[in-house]
């Protein structure tokens, strides 16, 4: 840049050498046109900035906060539009495709996905294709759709061995490990999940060995296989604490709770989802902090202390209703019937059946007027992705040369025939 503005000096000189007004008019022009390009540039830069920032925000966004990856995705696709910064609008593509997803609307969400992977794809960076392909396949998986779950996480493995980045080269494991879980290949499900969980910890990554732990805690819970099980969770909550994740934290607290009710010890299971909950206040997220109201709700049925149970059923049936949890929503009304039919209050319970009714009509008419906003939140842009990767600060700098110097060429020459002329 130093160069750059010799050449705007050297030309300054020739100015006032000839002291001709009009050489002053064209300078000015080609200043204000460098300027304007440099203002340019420093918009796109800026734009790209924001992009790698929602980059580093997305997966703490997706796990912790559905409503800050909204907004951060909204701010940036607005921002990325007014220059069509492609890249920065697949992030925030990716961004909303993730959000949707997670709201109850996976295909919509792989749309976004979509658009974003082919642009990834394009500028051939692995790591970026390698997670949007796992998000699509999580948008297949939460359809129960496990065989199409399983092919895109297998291709989001072959990409990511492809990475720079070492540790996305494992990353879906753990989500073929719950496809074939859920598929009944148990071997596989336990192979996918050690390996994984070997990966983490040669990379330490303690809250994604936690999170494997859980996985394998939970797998042997199902499988009846109850001391393998509390062997993983206590290895889990310990890995939890190491890495200091109140999200993994809570989880491994909730699934100890778990444990210790699937063996009647119901004080313990209530001590620990107590525990839970504590910590899931302190991070507000509402499907978590449905999981722990719902399972002490539980707790307490099963103790026969129905009040505390009727309490902690309202607790989460407010979780729900709050934050649009209709799936949770279903299940708390369930609960509260099903109190109200075990201490033979059928008046009661037949009420709330028929709130269950007509909570399930409006929730559907609330749920496509939330999904119509949703969408009208969303610009849908259009856009083909570039045929080749463009060297952009090279491209700029040549830009830069080209008006500096055919501005230098013009005034020397114009310079030249008023000296003739004169």
């Amino acid at each position: 840049m130093l160069a750059v503005y010799r050449i705007f000096l050297f030309s300054f000189n020739l100015m006032f050498r000839y002291k001709h007004r009009f050489n002053l008019f064209i300078l000015a022009f080609f200043l204000l046109l460098s300027f304007s390009f440099h203002s340019q540039q420093a918009s796109s830069l800026d734009i790209n900035n924001q992009a790698s920032l929602s980059l580093e925000k997305w997966n703490r966004y997706l796990r912790n906060n559905l409503d800050s990856l909204k907004i951060d995705a909204l701010k940036l696709l607005q921002h990325s539009n007014i220059n069509n910064n492609l890249f920065a609008i697949s992030v925030a593509k990716r961004s909303m495709g993730s959000f949707f997803i997670r709201k109850g609307y996976p295909s919509k969400g792989r749309d976004y996905l979509k658009h974003s992977l082919a642009y990834f794809e394009k500028m051939d960076d692995k790591t970026l294709a390698a997670e949007t392909l796992s998000e699509i396949g999580v948008s297949f998986f939460v359809e129960n759709d496990y065989y199409e779950a399983k092919n895109y996480f297998e291709q989001s493995l072959k990409c990511a061995s492809k990475s720079k980045d070492i540790t996305i080269s494992f990353m879906s494991e753990i989500n073929l490990a719950q496809v074939y879980s859920n598929l009944g290949d148990h071997l596989k499900a336990t192979s996918y999940a050690n390996h994984y969980l070997r990966q983490c910890l040669y990379h330490n990554k303690l809250e994604s060995a936690s999170n494997a732990l859980a996985f394998l805690g939970t797998y042997e819970i199902n499988n009846n296989r109850l001391f393998l099980a509390k062997e993983y969770l206590l290895k889990s909550h310990e890995y939890a604490l190491q890495s200091t994740s109140k999200i993994q934290i809570s989880l491994s607290y909730n699934n100890l709770g778990v444990w210790f009710a699937t063996n009647n010890n119901f004080e313990k299971a209530k001590a620990y989802f107590i525990k839970s909950l504590t910590i899931r206040k302190e991070i507000n997220s509402p499907k978590q902090l449905f999981e722990s109201y719902y399972n002490l709700a539980e707790v307490y049925l099963l103790i026969n202390d129905f009040d505390q149970s009727i309490k902690m059923y309202n607790l989460a049936l407010s979780v729900t209703m709050e934050n649009y949890l209709f799936n949770e929503e279903v299940e708390c009304w369930n609960g509260l019937s099903n109190i109200c039919e075990i201490k033979k209050d059928f008046k009661t319970a037949s009420l709330y059946k028929d709130t269950l009714i007509q909570r399930i009509s409006s929730n559907n008419k609330l749920k496509i007027k939330e999904y119509q906003q949703l969408l009208n939140l969303v610009d849908p842009i259009q856009y083909n992705p570039p045929k080749r990767k463009l060297k952009q600060k090279e491209y700029s700098i040549l830009i830069e040369f080209a008006i500096v110097g055919f501005a230098v060429v013009t005034l020397i020459l114009l310079n030249s025939k008023l000296k003739i002329r004169f």
